[in-house]
């Protein structure tokens, strides 16, 4: 887990994880984030509320790794934020099983 440049102790020199988390740490700034994890470590947080960013191939590596941003704790999400988070996986799944058809149908809400 990398945020604002600081590892948060998931990652050792040992298994190659630190050069994982730093360039996880910037893919942040690409992608306007915070807070970014691997989807290795997404099991072990079941109290937060996340969003699947999708899969992306960091440098330097050859397969590429899923991505998703912490956004916050579960018991302190709102409706909001859930929703955002469950709309953004469905458009997420809409664009991984190319179904372009239906592509725009779900936000076609206020916003």
């Amino acid at each position: 887990m990398r945020r604002g440049g600081k590892a948060a102790g998931l990652f050792s020199e040992e298994d190659g994880r630190a050069a994982e988390g730093y360039r996880i740490e910037n893919l942040n700034k690409y992608l306007g984030t915070q807070v970014l994890v691997s989807e290795d470590v997404i099991g072990q947080l079941d109290t937060f509320l996340t969003r699947d960013l999708g899969r992306f191939r960091l440098a330097g590596k050859k397969k590429a790794l899923g991505i998703h941003e912490l956004v916050c704790r579960v018991e302190e999400s709102d409706e909001r934020q859930r929703e955002l988070c469950a709309t953004f996986s469905s458009i997420l799944g809409t664009f991984r099983g190319r179904s372009w058809a239906r592509g725009g149908k779900e936000t076609s809400g206020d916003d």
